[in-house]
């Protein structure tokens, strides 16, 4: 199993979001499992108590038991964890309604022995587009991200091209890659070495999506020794 970092977000992907209060944002690729498990961190840094909305999809689309409503007393951290029983790793990701003072990040935990590793998962906003073209250098050997949060169905395609209109991906014989993702499902691929130029993403509804680009770089990680413990706050479910 193979958890990526994310990577800075180029002009052609959903962009990021830094502080805008009182709007939706979505935190992908996040993931639980045996050893490992996700936090949503809600950070309120205003004087009043807020409510905030909380909501956990698997990658398959089925909505977790957590949340909705997670309330953070004022200058306060509440962690929403997302762990369950599973044999095997689980994707999943997150859609959090921000009032005005807080704010959210999603971290992923993996434990291995006596070192806890964590890799940073940002908030984003959704983008209405239909296509999507890069350099290839600018993915090969990456993890492509997609998110469907519309509320159809949509015909994902990866089409790696020598011409930058999406049009050549739809030729008879182009090297094309098609996949159907319902609703609040996602999907993940890891880009290889595309011998072809322009790597192109097509989704063939305008629904509310995210395109994210994650490289496989370690995280941060944390070593205790024989006789440390680790110790987890409170956590809001």
């Amino acid at each position: 199993m193979r958890v990526c970092s994310s990577l800075a977000v180029a002009a052609f992907w959903t962009p990021l979001l830094w502080g805008q209060p009182g709007l939706t944002r979505y935190i992908p690729a996040l993931a639980y499992g045996p050893n490992m498990w996700s936090i949503v961190r809600l950070t309120n840094s205003g004087t009043m108590a807020r409510t905030v909305g909380v909501d956990v999809y698997r990658e398959d689309g089925t909505h977790l038991p957590i949340g909705p409503t997670i309330e953070v007393a004022p200058g306060a951290t509440a962690d929403v964890r997302i762990e369950a029983p599973a044999k095997s790793f689980e994707a999943c990701w997150a859609r959090v309604t921000l009032p005005n003072d807080v704010a959210a990040r999603g971290i992923v935990e993996v434990l291995e022995g006596n070192a806890l590793e964590d890799f940073s998962r940002e908030m984003h906003e959704l983008s209405y587009r239909t296509e999507w073209a890069t350099l290839t250098s600018a993915v090969q050997e990456k993890y492509l991200y997609f998110l469907n949060a519309g509320s159809e169905p949509t015909v994902l395609t990866f089409c790696a091209t020598n011409q930058r209109e999406p049009e050549a991906c739809r030729k008879k014989g182009s090297a094309a890659a098609r996949f159907r993702i319902g609703p609040n499902q996602a999907l993940g691929v890891e880009v290889h070495k595309p011998r072809q130029k322009f790597f192109i993403t097509e989704s063939s509804m305008p629904e509310g999506a995210l395109l994210v680009l994650f490289d496989g770089s370690a995280g941060n990680k944390r070593v205790f020794g024989s006789k440390s413990t680790i110790e987890f706050g409170p956590v809001q479910q």
